[in-house]
C-alpha cells in the first residue's frame, strides 16, 4: 500500500449484522456513507494540531457515519496518541509498536471488520467490551489507526460504502495531520532559536509586550542572563564546546519555569526570562535557583551565569524594564559575577542605560 493511502480493499471481512461485507480484493466504491462526511475536509484543514485532526476523525465516524464509538491511534513524534469519541488526546506506551492488531492494520491488509476485538489489543482497552468492530489503518508520516465500533441498535448492518468512507476519512485525516505537523514545525522554526530550542529574540520582544500590557500579569520581571566568561569557552575549547555549553544552559533554564514564564535567547551568551505575575523579592529567588540550575548544569568547563532582574510596574514600556534589567547586570558582572543583581523598579519614564564591560 503506498505511504499515507489508507487501503480501501476487504481481505478475510467478518460478516457484521448480516449486511453485505466483502470478501477477497474488491475495491470498495463510497457511496452514500460519504454524504455523512461533507463537512469533514473543512473542519481537518482548521485543525491546528494532530490530537485535533484525530478527535475530529472520532467524532465524524460517530456524527457522520454513525459508528457507536470510536478510537484514532496516531504516531507524531515521539509516540502513540490516542483519542476517544473526540476526547482528550492521552500518550501511549512502547507497546503499541508490538501490538498484533495495529501492525496489520499499517502494513496494508486493509480495512477489516472484527466480531471482537483481541483482548490484549491497545484497541481493546481504548474501546472495552466492543464488538463489530472496523478497522482502518493509514501508514504514512504520522501514521495512523482508526478503530470504529458499528452500532447494531440501528437495525442495519455495517455496508461496504460506511467502510469505504471511514477508509477515505482516514486518508484525509493523514494528510490533515502531515499539514498540521508541517505547519507547527514552520511556526517553531519561525519563533525558536535553533541551538537551544528556547524562544528567539523577536518572540520575545512580543511577549514581553503582551504581558506588560496585560493587567493581570501585573508586576511583570525580567531576569537577564549572561554566561560569564563565555568568549574564553569559545576560544579554549571551541566553538562547538560553546554551543554545548548554552544547550545545556538553556535546559537549566527550562528546569526551573513556572507556567505561563517565557524564555528565550537574547542574543549571543545572554538568556532572558519573563516572570508574569511575579513582584520582584520573588523574581529574586527564583533568579537564584537559575543561577544555581546553570553551575550545577553539567558543563564542560562548568560555567556561571550573571543575573539582572528587573520588575515592571503596570504601564511601564517594555525598553523600560528591559534597561533597568540590563543596568542590575551590569552591576552583577562589575561586583565579581556569578551572582543575582535586583534593579529598582521600572518606572513610566526609560531609564539611562549604562556602559557594561565585556
Amino acid at each position: 500500500m503506498r505511504r499515507g493511502t489508507a487501503a480501501l480493499a476487504l481481505t478475510g471481512v467478518d460478516e457484521v449484522g448480516g449486511g453485505p461485507t466483502v470478501r477477497g480484493r474488491e475495491r470498495l466504491v463510497p457511496g452514500q456513507g460519504v454524504r455523512g462526511l461533507a463537512d469533514l475536509g473543512p473542519r481537518l484543514g482548521a485543525a491546528a494540531s494532530t490530537d485535533l485532526v484525530a478527535a475530529e476523525l472520532a467524532r465524524a465516524a460517530v456524527t457522520g457515519l454513525g459508528f457507536a464509538r470510536t478510537a484514532v491511534l496516531h504516531r507524531p513524534a515521539p509516540g502513540w496518541r490516542a483519542v476517544v469519541d473526540g476526547d482528550p488526546s492521552t500518550s501511549l506506551d512502547g507497546s503499541v509498536d508490538d501490538d498484533p492488531t495495529v501492525a496489520a492494520a499499517l502494513i496494508g491488509l486493509g480495512a477489516v471488520t472484527r466480531s471482537h476485538l483481541p483482548p490484549a489489543s491497545v484497541l481493546a482497552q481504548l474501546l472495552p467490551d466492543a464488538s463489530d468492530v472496523a478497522i482502518v489503518g493509514v501508514d504514512g508520516d504520522p501514521a495512523l489507526v482508526v478503530a470504529a465500533e458499528w452500532d447494531l441498535r440501528r437495525g442495519t448492518a455495517l455496508r461496504t460504502e460506511t467502510l469505504a468512507a471511514l477508509s477515505e476519512a482516514a486518508s484525509h485525516a493523514a494528510l490533515a495531520m502531515a499539514t498540521a505537523t508541517l505547519r507547527a514545525e514552520l511556526e517553531r522554526m519561525a519563533t525558536h532559536d535553533g541551538l537551544t530550542a528556547l524562544l528567539n529574540r523577536a518572540t520575545f520582544d512580543q511577549r514581553l509586550a503582551a504581558a506588560l500590557q496585560d493587567r493581570r500579569h501585573q508586576p511583570v520581571s525580567v531576569a537577564l542572563v549572561d554566561l560569564d566568561h563565555f568568549k574564553s569557552v569559545n576560544d579554549a575549547y571551541g566553538h562547538q564546546v560553546g554551543d554545548e555549553v548554552l544547550r545545556r544552559s538553556a535546559d537549566a533554564m527550562r528546569s526551573i519555569l513556572r507556567p505561563g514564564d517565557v524564555a528565550a535567547r537574547y542574543g549571543g551568551e545572554e538568556l532572558v526570562l519573563v516572570l508574569p505575575g511575579c513582584g520582584a523579592a520573588d523574581a529574586a529567588r527564583i533568579a537564584e535557583r537559575l543561577r544555581s540550575a546553570i553551575a550545577t548544569a553539567g558543563t564542560d568547563p562548568v560555567v556561571t551565569a550573571s543575573i539582572g532582574v528587573a520588575t515592571a510596574e503596570p504601564g511601564a514600556p517594555a525598553a523600560a524594564v528591559l534597561t533597568a534589567a540590563d543596568q542590575a547586570l551590569y552591576r552583577a558582572k562589575r561586583s565579581g559575577r556569578d551572582r543575582v543583581v535586583s534593579a529598582a523598579p521600572a518606572r513610566r519614564r526609560p531609564l539611562v542605560a549604562a556602559a557594561r564591560p565585556g
